[in-house]
């Protein structure tokens, strides 16, 4: 509570650290020419903050959906300045209207939408989670009562949100206010993207308004963002050079086997990403690789089994994939999910939004096995019917022959297709499924699962 009282004067100089001294601090002029500041009109300088701000005041616990959670050990000066970058990129002022029903115990519900709000000396209103879950169009409503300048949603929950403003349409809903969707969390794949322009505008939202991010608990919340008045931005690139050569080939959507990623912005003022190999060697843009990240907002240390273990090193492995074009960041997936299968690099992320795409498919999570008698990894997909597609083993049949020839067109080949009952899935605090526990989970059959009748032999001749 000290530090929520604290931070709820933004004109304290001693918790306001003006963008040009993050830059100082982090050793740099930003990241490319998104990260520099010379054109921007900046605030007259505070006064950098006191010492005291370097002891550790919160750790927040990763989500775990890659692994077991870890705390993420944080200081007072760590979170000012995801705070301060934040107000920066979004340009947040106390006229700002922030609605918001996230969780408290999710980063983008505490730090996001309820410290930075404060932060900014901004008016917030703030739903129960479980009223959203209710009538997820209550938060719509909500907004509009409150003209909202500024929200932040994952990216399934506003998919949910957008199907049912088309079945339900809400009148003399106004949204014409918002500036910020900010949509993190999860992969947004593009489809939302379009989705959202359909529905949304309706609305009086402006293109613009959707801003796909990424952050993560170990750099307190936002790495990247897009800058202001920026759309939303789609990469069309060729498939089978991005999961062979891991090189993003610019395209067309309408080519065959393109694959269309959805850009995360651009660095926040005063933060660095750097797309290394394997062996941390710097690659050149348009080139995947393993993403890094320096920033003053960095954890210090972190929590495991109540030990605090110090972070070495400037950069940060965050873990997660992608690559850079025109100095935005496009995320491919994380390091440890990636499947290799005859030399192909498949990103499950991916393959379960193609698998969403089929009907009745909820909810499914893609991993990979390796199979010793191929040598290579076999694909395997585990999915949670809608309710009225789970009621007879014909349907589920169905529903099997058109996940794998709905993958099949866009050119993956799945081993194994398995139905399972609503809500095993085991899932995060946020909502997120836990693909490593799954797999484990799968391993030890833990799963009541209903294989697909159909039998798909491998084919030898391409091993």
């Amino acid at each position: 509570s000290a530090i929520v009282t604290e931070l709820a004067f933004p004109q304290s100089d001693a918790l306001r650290i003006p963008p040009e001294e993050l830059l100082k601090q982090n050793g740099g002029t930003g990241a490319g020419e998104h990260g520099n500041l010379g054109e921007l009109s900046l605030p007259p300088s505070s006064p950098a903050p006191p010492s005291d701000l370097d002891q550790i005041s919160y750790v927040q616990f990763t989500s775990g959906s890659t692994g077991r959670p870890r705390g993420a050990a944080l200081t007072l000066k760590a979170m000012v300045a995801s705070l301060e970058a934040m107000r920066w990129r979004f340009r947040m002022t106390p006229e700002d209207q922030v609605v918001s029903w996230l969780p408290m115990y999710h980063d983008m519900g505490f730090f996001g939408t309820f410290l930075l709000p404060l932060y900014c000396g901004a008016t917030l209103t703030l739903m129960d989670p479980s009223f959203f879950v209710a009538n997820p169009l209550l938060w719509f409503k909500a907004m509009a009562e409150a003209k909202v300048t500024m929200t932040a949603v994952s990216p399934s929950a506003l998919q949910l949100c957008l199907d049912l403003l088309q079945r339900r349409p809400l009148s003399r809903l106004d949204l014409s206010s918002a500036i910020h969707f900010i949509v993190g969390s999860e992969s947004v794949p593009p489809r939302l993207i379009q989705n959202s322009r359909q529905v949304l505008t309706r609305y009086g939202v402006n293109e613009s308004v959707l801003k796909p991010s990424y952050g993560l608990a170990e750099a307190t919340l936002a790495v990247t963002a897009p800058l202001i008045g920026q759309s939303p931005r789609v990469d069309w690139v060729r498939g089978e050079s991005l999961e062979v050569d891991r090189k993003a080939v610019p395209t067309t959507a309408e080519a065959s086997g393109a694959q269309g990623w959805v850009s995360a912005g651009v660095p926040l003022e005063g933060f660095h990403l750097c797309i290394a190999s394997e062996t941390g060697e710097p690659l050149p843009e348009r080139h995947v690789g393993r993403i890094l990240l320096k920033s003053p907002s960095l954890m210090t240390a972190t929590l495991e089994e109540g030990t605090f273990h110090p972070r070495r090193g400037e950069w940060l492995d965050t873990g997660d994939l992608g690559y850079l074009a025109e100095g935005e960041l496009f995320i491919t997936g994380r390091q440890r999910d990636i499947i290799i299968k005859r030399g192909r690099n498949y990103s499950p992320e991916r393959l379960e939004h193609l698998t969403t795409l089929t009907e009745g498919v909820h909810h499914v999570v893609a991993f990979g096995l390796y199979d010793q008698s191929t040598f290579t990894e076999k694909v395997i997909l585990l999915i949670e019917p809608r309710g009225k597609f789970y009621k007879t083993a014909d349907q589920r049949d169905r529903m099997r022959l058109s996940v794998r020839s709905h993958l099949r067109t866009a050119g993956y080949e799945v081993d194994e297709v398995y139905i399972v009952p609503k809500g095993s899935l085991p899932r995060t605090t946020s909502g997120k499924i836990r693909r490593q526990q799954c797999r484990e989970l799968f391993l030890q059959n833990a799963f009541d699962k209903e294989e697909s009748s159909e039998s798909e032999p491998l084919d030898h001749q391409n091993l």
